[in-house]
C-alpha cells in the first residue's frame, strides 16, 4: 500500500522534472503572509476580548481567514508549477483540500486564546497547523490528474511536514514573546515578523512537499501550449485578488462588531452610573 504513496528506487531517466514562475511563487508566499498577519491579529482581538459573542466570531474568522490563505497559498503555487504534460485538477477533491485546513486552523486557534500561551500549548497548536498545513497540502495534490505516477521520496516528505511544525512553533513563539527580548519593537512590528515566520510556514512546507515530490513518466507525454499557461497564471492573480478582498471585507466587519460591541458597554455603563 505504501508503494502506491512513496518511491524509493527509480530510474532517474524517467522521472518528470517541472519549473516555477517566479512571480506565482512570490504570490504565494504574500498570500501566505498576508492571510498570517489578519490571522494573529484576531487571535490578539479575541484573547484581548471581554465579550464572549465577538470571541466566538474573531475564532472563527480567523480560522477562516488562515486556513483560506493555506488553500490560496497551495493553489497558486500548483498554478506555478509547470509540467511538460497536460495537468487537470478534480474540483471536488479540491475544494474539499481546504477543510483539513480549517478544523485544524479551528481547533488551534481556540486553544490559543483559551488558554496561557505555555510552552506546551504552544507545542500543541503547533503540531495542529503543521499537520493541517501537510494534510491540506497532500489531500490537494491528491486532485491532480496526469499522466505520470505521482509518488514522493519519504524523507522529504516527513521533513515538509517538520517544516511546517517547526516553523509554526517559531512563529507562535514570538507572537507571544518577542516583546521580552525586544522591548522596543511596536505591536504592529512584533505581529508583522511573526505573520512573515508563519507564512513562510505555510510556503515552506508546500514548496518543501513539492520537493518530495517524484513525478514518474510511464508513457509519452502530452505537452502544454504556451495559451494555457498564460490562462493559469490569470487564475493565479484572480485567487489572489479575491484573497486579499475577502479577508479584507473579513477583518472590516470584525472591527466594525467590535466597535459596536465596545459602544453598547460604554452607553450601558454611562446608564449605570445615571441611576446611582
Amino acid at each position: 500500500m505504501l508503494s502506491a504513496f512513496f518511491i524509493t528506487d527509480h530510474d532517474p531517466s524517467l522521472v518528470v522534472n517541472g519549473v516555477y514562475d517566479p512571480l506565482l511563487v512570490s504570490i504565494s508566499v504574500l498570500i501566505a503572509i498576508f492571510a498570517s498577519f489578519f490571522t494573529t491579529r484576531l487571535i490578539d482581538l479575541a484573547k484581548e476580548t471581554k465579550f464572549h459573542n465577538y470571541e466566538r466570531l474573531a475564532k472563527f474568522t480567523a480560522a477562516a481567514i488562515f486556513s483560506a490563505g493555506i488553500w490560496s497559498m497551495h493553489f497558486i503555487g500548483m498554478l506555478a508549477f509547470s509540467l511538460c504534460t497536460n495537468i487537470k485538477y478534480d474540483p471536488t477533491i479540491t475544494i474539499l483540500s481546504f477543510l483539513p485546513a480549517f478544523f485544524a486552523c479551528q481547533f488551534a486557534v481556540s486553544i490559543l486564546i483559551n488558554n496561557k500561551t505555555t510552552f506546551k500549548i504552544l507545542g500543541l497548536c503547533s503540531v495542529l497547523l503543521g499537520a493541517g498545513i501537510g494534510t491540506m497540502h497532500y489531500s490537494g495534490m491528491a486532485a491532480m490528474e496526469l499522466a505520470p505516477l505521482l509518488r514522493y521520496d519519504p524523507l522529504m516528505f516527513v521533513l515538509s511536514i517538520f517544516v511546517a511544525i517547526a516553523l509554526s512553533f517559531i512563529a507562535l513563539y514570538s507572537r507571544f514573546n518577542l516583546d521580552k527580548f525586544f522591548p522596543t519593537l511596536t505591536p504592529l512590528q512584533s505581529r508583522t515578523i511573526s505573520a512573515i515566520i508563519l507564512g513562510l510556514a505555510v510556503a515552506g512546507m508546500h514548496y518543501m512537499g513539492m520537493a518530495a515530490t517524484r513525478f514518474v513518466a510511464t508513457s509519452p507525454l502530452l505537452f502544454d501550449d504556451i495559451n494555457a499557461s498564460a490562462g493559469l497564471t490569470f487564475v493565479a492573480i484572480a485567487v489572489a485578488t479575491a484573497t486579499v478582498a475577502i479577508t479584507s471585507v473579513v477583518a472590516v466587519i470584525n472591527g466594525m462588531v467590535r466597535y459596536k460591541m465596545l459602544l453598547e458597554e460604554k452607553s450601558a455603563d454611562e446608564l449605570s452610573l445615571i441611576h446611582i
